[in-house]
């Protein structure tokens, strides 16, 4: 506690430096430096802050829904999604995935799929299930996928239908879920 209280004491000091030499040498300048300066001092007060109290994306996305639920999150396409209907897939997959009985904190899940709305509905609801979610390269085959699979050693592997023909060439090969 006492080394995070001292780095965020010496980014205030660093950025109080940083704002004298711009008034002594950037006059000209002056709005737009100290603008940005304000702006990444807010930026490293929020990072300190999420670390200090040990936030997850799940916990920052949900504030973040609380704020705005009807703005847009996601576009993709002719298709946009807010930040509440984001949220309720999330949880409803997240329900999905500890109603698995293998489900449970710190479990590691294989991800693979390309991007799509239903990749961050899927990571998210994952994160609000305390579960791992492993990214799995989408452009790998053969070996290098079952080794980057086998390495991560998961408890389940969730697969985009545009990826299921990989998968379902190494099949036999996998070691998912099962005791080596």
């Amino acid at each position: 506690r006492r080394r995070m209280e001292m780095q965020f004491v010496l980014v205030i000091l660093g950025a109080i430096l940083l704002l004298l030499s711009i008034l002594l040498y950037k006059k000209t300048r002056l709005r737009r430096d100290v603008g940005f300066l304000c702006y990444v001092i807010r930026i490293k007060f929020y990072t300190f802050h999420r670390v200090w109290f040990r936030a997850t994306t799940a916990d920052i996305f949900e504030k973040q829904c609380d704020r705005t639920p009807t703005n847009t999150a996601i576009i993709w396409g002719n298709k946009s999604y807010s930040y509440l209907q984001v949220e309720r897939e999330g949880n409803r997959l997240a329900n999905w995935a500890l109603s698995l009985p293998y489900a449970g904190p710190n479990v590691t899940v294989a991800f693979l799929c390309e991007n799509r709305p239903e990749f961050i509905f899927t990571v998210l609801g994952l994160a609000k299930a305390g579960m791992v979610t492993a990214l799995i390269n989408t452009n790998l085959k053969g070996a290098p996928l079952i080794h980057s699979i086998t390495i991560a050693s998961p408890v389940m592997l969730i697969v985009g239908e545009e990826l299921l023909s990989n998968i379902t060439e190494i099949h036999d090969k996998l070691q998912i879920g099962r005791a080596s």
